[in-house]
């Protein structure tokens, strides 16, 4: 195992998709096939003691990579959103994923899907609704745009055509913004102003996790 797949492995804030390389650098592709006790054993004869998270992130890239059930089941849907926010989820507890770690899971899991030169499954109603329902509990009137396959479910329960259009109007621009421009920008308490921060905070919460994705995935190759 070369020294980028084992420093990713160990590295607990590693994406998904940077696991699943790693994995696939030290082990082969075939991995995914293998029983979970066997991954761990075999990283860890060649000195890498997976972390609890990282193991958590790595078994939802495997699923992803057999059968993509996060695209339809909402239970799945969740527990995988919150391993990839670097916590081991309960599973035997509901547990609510935040729009952030939401729209963050739906990027690494199509990367990871990618990264296979898989198709992305279309989103069902079961991840529909529960992202719809996270963004009904956090006051969104408008969908990130990686969460957009929930607006329609947004729309249903909120009435604020006007102000949704506002929103859609002034964040089309924004988004525009470097990551330093948006993370300083200013914005007063106005029912407008409280949704671009809120989605700002969903843009630059993507932004960091893609970025340090990027870097490991560029130091371990294909």
């Amino acid at each position: 195992m070369n020294a980028a797949a084992k420093q990713a492995l160990l590295d607990e804030h590693s994406a998904a998709v940077v696991l699943a390389r790693a994995a696939r650098n030290a082990l082969g592709p075939a991995y995914v096939e293998w029983e979970p006790e066997s991954v761990w054993v075999e990283l860890d004869r060649q000195g890498v003691d997976v972390p609890e998270t990282n193991r958590a992130k790595l078994m939802v890239a495997t699923s992803l990579a057999l059968v993509p059930s996060f695209y339809w089941d909402g239970l799945v849907f969740e527990k995988a959103a919150i391993a990839m926010d670097d916590r081991v989820p309960n599973p035997d507890a509901l547990e609510d994923a935040s729009p952030a770690q939401l729209a963050w899971a739906v990027v690494d899991a199509g990367w990871v899907l990618k990264d296979l030169d898989e198709r992305v499954p279309e989103w069902q109603h079961e991840p529909r609704g529960y992202a719809g329902v996270s963004l009904l509990r956090a006051g969104f009137v408008l969908a990130p745009h990686e969460l957009s396959f929930a607006q329609e479910m947004l729309d249903r329960t909120r009435h604020h055509t006007h102000l949704l259009d506002e929103v859609s109007e002034k964040w089309a621009l924004l988004q525009k913004l470097s990551t330093g421009d948006l993370a300083d920008l200013e914005l007063e308490e106005t029912p407008l102003d409280v949704q671009i921060a809120r989605l700002v905070a969903v843009e630059l919460h993507v932004r960091e996790r893609r970025a340090a994705a990027e870097v490991r995935l560029a130091g371990l190759g294909k």
